[in-house]
């Protein structure tokens, strides 16, 4: 199956011959308002990529995240898939690459996202009711110690939380993204780490980012609240007109 790349985009070469017979596949069982998007989205078009992420039923996004890496879909478009799918369907992408994390490290990679970093980073992780080690096998890391303590405490329950520090060079960074205001950092290879030698503050580092993101929340709904009211009474005043 043979796209037109866009101007502007950066070609990228096919890593899997498998790649086409997928877009065969998505094309035959995506329904016709996703389908629209795909030859765009395809070419290279990052608006169209986004769109095409949103419109599928969540079950077929990390399906569409592989058949674009392995087709070599072009860059902006297919960096604006993976980040899509993996900020809103993660789930879905680790079960298209059978949880296969070295796969996933180099989708990032060939996604080529930029980040603010240029030196070495001190990053964390938080979880419950694991060891350090399995703790440490996870993608996503934070630069926020305050979200790794929040994480372990999440879902807690009576598991025992744990949070881990790592210093990594800024050149292994293939991910960072803020958009959930979690501060994520994704590296292409596993590191050296340690448990965070001061765990009698996790529980308290977790209810401070609580606590700010409920104030977050109250604020955005405070906002919407008055925008609804605005657009009410614009809508009465041109009814009454």
């Amino acid at each position: 199956m043979s796209t037109p790349t866009l101007p502007g985009s950066k070609p990228r070469k096919p890593v899997n011959l498998h790649g086409d017979d997928l877009w065969w596949q998505l094309e035959d069982e995506l329904p016709e308002y996703a389908q629209r998007h795909l030859d765009v989205a395809r070419a290279g078009d990052a608006d169209e990529a986004e769109s095409l992420c949103f419109a599928a039923p969540n079950e077929y996004r990390g399906l569409i995240a592989l058949a674009a890496y392995w087709s070599g879909v072009p860059n902006p478009a297919y960096r604006e898939i993976m980040r899509t799918v993996w900020n809103h369907d993660h789930g879905f992408l680790l079960g298209a690459v059978q949880n296969d994390r070295r796969l996933i490290r180099r989708m990032f990679r060939a996604a080529a996202f930029e980040h603010p970093f240029s030196r070495a980073i001190t990053v964390y992780r938080g979880a419950a009711g694991v060891n350090a080690v399995t703790a440490s096998k996870g993608l996503s890391w934070t630069t926020s110690r305050d979200v790794a303590c929040w994480f372990a405490y999440r879902f807690q329950g009576d598991r025992p939380p744990i949070v881990l520090r790592a210093t990594v060079d800024a050149a292994d960074v293939v991910f960072w993204d803020d958009e959930r205001n979690e501060q994520e950092v994704i590296f292409k290879r596993p590191f050296s780490f340690e448990v965070d030698p001061d765990p009698d503050t996790w529980f308290q580092a977790a209810g401070r980012l609580r606590r700010r993101r409920k104030r977050h929340q109250a604020a955005r709904l405070r906002k919407f609240m008055r925008e609804s009211s605005s657009l009410a009474g614009s809508s009465s005043v041109a009814a009454a007109a």
